[in-house]
């Protein structure tokens, strides 16, 4: 059984937050010009990733591996979320 503790997550959320703001750097704030949608459409690019990996295709493109698509997919959730509180926060419309 996979044992859960505080520092383990802690740890993987580091790296998220890591990965989070280098690709933020690289590719500015590219997530946010289609609001929720665009969030929405990147999660489902991830959750179709995930399916195809876990059904053991092979990986060509190095660096989009299971870990790499999985930590990709949290990012996203943690941005959609960011997205969505401050356009709650500001009473902005967040579908666009």
């Amino acid at each position: 059984m996979i044992e859960v503790t505080r520092d383990k997550l802690e740890d993987m959320l580091q790296r998220v937050a890591d990965l989070v703001m280098k690709k933020n750097h690289d590719y500015g704030d590219a997530w946010q010009k289609q609001g929720m949608p665009g969030v929405c459409a990147r999660l489902s690019d991830k959750l179709c990733r995930i399916e195809v990996l876990t059904d053991g295709a092979e990986v060509l493109v190095a660096g989009e591996d299971l870990d790499a698509t999985l930590v990709d997919a949290i990012g996203y959730s943690l941005l959609g979320l960011l997205y969505h509180e401050e356009m709650q926060r500001t009473d902005i419309d967040f579908h666009v």
